[in-house]
Parts: structure tokens; sequence; C-alpha cells
């Protein structure tokens, strides 16, 4: 059970308990605090565990900004013994320059780490330079080289990294992310590449974004025979494909016509650049009902079917 509560409209308290049936009440777990300063900037955190008939702290993070809103500090302490748990502790600030945009950041916690930040005249990250001085016996400095590269709408079009792997590789090792969008916005296509420097380049390993309408559905390989999870959004049964020519959709939702009259499986159709854009019926029984309520939609065009044979509702396709 999670409850929460404001005082003053600035801190947030969440609490969060578990029934505890051999006591039959309610267990305390942990609670976390959230603070915001008058302009709505978060500037406070705290976890909290119980533990010994009491809440004790376990991290808190402190964070500062200067008078144009620029965060300028971000502090975390981890209570010893709990990194494991809730990560390292870094004490970081951030540096911005006459047109507030980033230039650098220190770690307060870590002398050895430095980071420079290059901007477009957009203010978008272009290039992260990031070092670490190593320590005895091997206190050479290494090197995180992070590079952005955007579209005219100021997209991320491409991420790149350059690092050196040593321990068998011993190379700078290169990895690049190339992103796409359609018309409309939606982020439909990614790649991935992964080479040593100096090597040819090995082409990109693909993989295409399925969308119903503006929400994300699910990962789609290049070739449509593999898909990733699938993702379920509150009010829609749409989900994804889990296997060729299957979606899914539970059955009776969102087309319930009673036990005798629902669709109960799915075939999906993506265009070229991996949209989904019609989910056509397969499989029903009594379905005079919904048949009836989706007739009238335009047939498939020449959009590519992924991988499964042509299925039947009374030939009736669902638009995505």
């Amino acid at each position: 059970m999670s409850s929460l509560r404001w005082d003053c409209g600035h801190t947030l308290t969440r609490t969060e308990q578990s029934w505890d049936s051999q006591q039959s009440a309610w267990a305390n777990g942990f609670r976390s605090l959230y603070s915001w300063d008058s302009l709505g900037r978060q500037y406070y955190e705290e976890r909290q565990d119980y533990s010994g008939g009491q809440f004790v702290n376990r991290y808190d993070v402190t964070q500062t900004y200067d008078k144009n809103g620029n965060r300028t500090g971000y502090d975390k302490n981890v209570v010893g013994g709990y990194n494991s748990d809730y990560g390292k502790a870094y004490n970081l600030s951030y540096t911005f320059n006459s047109v507030n945009a980033l230039g650098a950041v220190t770690d307060g916690d870590s002398p050895g780490y430095l980071c420079s930040v290059t901007c477009d005249a957009n203010g978008n990250v272009t290039q992260v330079d990031e070092s670490q001085l190593g320590k005895p016996p091997t206190p050479q400095t290494n090197h995180l080289y992070t590079y952005f590269t955007y579209d005219a709408l100021n997209r991320l079009s491409e991420h790149k990294t350059k690092q050196y792997v040593a321990g068998g590789t011993n190379a700078w090792v290169w990895t690049e992310r190339p992103h796409a969008y359609d018309a409309l916005g939606r982020l439909v296509h990614s790649g991935y590449a992964q080479y040593n420097d100096g090597d040819p380049f090995p082409g990109f390993a693909n993989v295409l974004h399925a969308c119903s309408g503006s929400r994300f559905v699910q990962n789609v390989s290049s070739d449509g025979q593999s898909f990733g999870a699938r993702w379920d959004w509150a009010g829609s049964g749409s989900g994804g494909v889990s296997a060729a020519g299957e979606v899914g959709v539970p059955a009776g939702q969102p087309l319930d016509h009673g036990a005798a009259q629902r669709i109960v499986s799915w075939a999906a159709y993506l265009d070229a650049a991996g949209q989904l854009l019609v989910l056509r019926g397969n499989q029903g029984s009594g379905c005079s009902n919904a048949c009836a309520e989706l007739r009238g939609i335009p047939s498939l065009p020449a959009w590519r079917r992924r991988g499964w044979g042509a299925p039947t509702l009374c030939g009736a396709d669902v638009a995505a």
C-alpha cells in the first residue's frame, strides 16, 4: 500500500507498506521525502528504510540552482554499506556559460573526474569528454568520448561513444546508435553497431519501433520475425505482437459482444518503417456484431505482411 502526504504544498512524503498476514497488520517498508522550492524546482530527496522500529536514512540528494534556473549542484550521499542497493555517492557541480549552455561538470567526491561539454547554437549537447584519473598502480587517465547529432528539428539522430577497452581488446571501441522519425515525430527506427577504431564499419543491426497512434507498442526486428516485450497502455488492450500472426489483445478487449462473439486473435501489419498500421482479426466465433463494426475500413494497400498467412474475419480490418 502506498500513501502520500503533502506538507505546506512543497514537501511530499510517500510511505510504502505491505500486509503482514501473521500480524494481521500493515508493516512499514520504506519512506521517501521530496521537497520543492517556491519555483517548483526539486531541491531535496531522501530515502528512509524501516529498520529496528523506526525509519532510518539510507541516502539523500540535495540540488541547487542559479538565478537562471540552471541546476548547478547535485549532491548525493549514501550511507556506508548501502551502495549496492542505492548506487554510489557523488557531488556534482555544473558550470554554464553566458547563454546558459552547459560547459563542464566536476565531482567533489571524485577529484580525478573531469567532464567538458560542448553545445550547439540551440543549446543541444553535441560532445562530452569525460576523464577519470586511474588509481595506482595504473594511474593513467581514462577517457569516454560521447557525441550527439541532431536533425533540423533538434531531435537526436545519432549517439556515438568512443572508449578504450583493455583486457584482451586493447583498442579504442566505437559504439553507434542512429535514430529515425516519421512525419508525425514518432521514433520508428534505431540501429546499433560496435567496432574497433580503424576497423571496417560492420553495418548496423536495426530495430523497428511499432506504434499504435502516438503510443509505442513494441520493438520489432528488421525482418519482422522477432518481437520485443509488449507494452500495454491504461484503457487499451492493444498489447503487441508476441508471435507471427498474433497480437497480445486479451480475448474480448476492446471488442467484446458476449462470450460467443469475441475476437480472440489478431494479425499485425507494419509498413516499411515498422509502424503498426493495421490489425486484422484472424479468429473468432459468432462474430457478426464485431464484423459489422469493423466493416467499411479500406482493405490493406501494398504494406508488407510480416511472416504470416492472410487472416480472415469476415474480411474485416481494424485500423490501429
